[in-house]
C-alpha cells in the first residue's frame, strides 16, 4: 500500500507555502515518501531550488515460487524566485515527517533610520 501511495504523489509538483516577515522568508515544502538524505536545496541570489529524490521497492508473494516486484526511482524539482536576495550563509533547513521547512534570511536589509533627539 505504501508503494501505491508514494507513486500517486510522484507525478505531482512539490507543493510549497511561503511566508515573509521583515528579516526572512519561511518556505514549507511537502515531500511525502521522501527520505531526508534524498533532498537537495540550492540557493542562488533570490532563487531557491528544491530537488527531492525517491526510491520505492515493493515485493509481493504471488505464489510460493513467484515474487512480484515493483521499483520506482525518480526525482522532482521545484524552483521558485523570491522578491529579495537571500543570505545563504544564514539559511536553515529542517525535515520532519515529509515536511521540509526552510528559513531563508534576506540579504542586504535596508538601512535603519536612527531618530535624532
Amino acid at each position: 500500500m505504501r508503494f501505491v501511495h508514494a507513486l500517486r504523489h510522484q507525478g505531482q509538483q512539490i507543493r510549497i507555502r511561503v511566508h515573509e516577515n521583515a528579516q526572512a522568508y519561511t518556505v514549507w515544502a511537502w515531500l511525502p515518501g521522501v527520505h531526508k538524505g534524498e533532498i537537495e536545496v540550492g540557493l542562488d541570489g533570490n532563487r531557491v531550488r528544491i530537488v527531492a529524490g525517491a526510491r520505492f521497492d515493493h515485493a509481493q508473494h504471488v505464489s510460493p515460487d513467484v515474487i512480484q516486484r515493483e521499483r520506482y526511482v525518480g526525482k522532482r524539482t521545484r524552483v521558485l524566485s523570491l522578491p529579495r536576495t537571500l543570505d545563504s550563509a544564514g539559511a536553515r533547513a529542517q525535515f520532519h515527517r515529509g515536511l521540509l521547512e526552510l528559513t531563508l534570511p534576506k540579504a542586504g536589509l535596508p538601512p535603519r533610520l536612527v531618530p535624532v533627539a
